[in-house]
């Protein structure tokens, strides 16, 4: 009974002490950049450049997927999705690595392609919803100066399939989200990367 009665203190205490300034829409949404760095995930990449091409983002938007030197059929499927979902608005590339270094050298590599001054970061299996980009640039830049990041509520997409995701649902919104907004009120939080 204690273990519970703490997390969910814990988690109504963040809510009420969040004091962050009401994210705001913008007038004019900058360019951005959302790298992918992905690895074998042939399954998954093609729903997430899918939910990446549905953003409701006003400004410019491009996709940079990097290829960890993936052995199955990703940097194909990644390709072909490309030139399938890029538009006027959005600009899908996607970088290849010659073999396996690990996600932060695949992210580092993609980010050293880019020329917006906003880059977000998402995993090859994500699944993001039509706002997440507006979103999270607005509560950006609606955070007090001085602010270098911002992380979004991770969710899990098939929460009410069985026992075991609707587990990790609770897991994410107690476990993630309510230690996120905690940490946001020490103005850190620790899982944005830092490349």
């Amino acid at each position: 009974a204690y273990v519970p009665g703490f997390m969910n203190a814990f988690l109504i205490g963040s809510i009420l002490g969040d004091r962050r300034p009401a994210r705001r829409a913008l007038l004019r949404h900058p360019d951005a950049c959302v790298l992918v760095a992905c690895y074998n995930e042939q399954d998954n990449i093609g729903d997430t450049l899918l939910s990446l091409s549905r953003q409701d983002y006003p400004g410019l938007l491009e996709i940079v997927v990097i290829d960890d030197g993936s052995t199955d059929d990703t940097l194909a499927i990644a390709r072909r999705e490309a030139a399938r979902l890029s538009g006027p608005t959005l600009a899908i590339r996607v970088l290849a690595m010659p073999r396996n270094g690990g996600k932060s050298k695949a992210l580092n590599h993609g980010l050293a392609q880019t020329r917006q001054g906003l880059v977000i970061t998402v995993d090859g299996d994500s699944f993001l919803r039509a706002d997440a980009v507006r979103k999270l640039v607005e509560r950006y830049l609606s955070d007090p100066p001085g602010t270098v990041a911002v992380a979004g509520a991770v969710l899990v997409r098939n929460s009410r399939e069985n026992w075991i995701t609707r587990a990790q649902e609770w897991d994410y919104f107690h476990g993630i989200a309510a230690v996120k907004r905690m940490q946001s009120r020490v103005n850190r939080v620790v899982s944005a990367q830092m490349l």
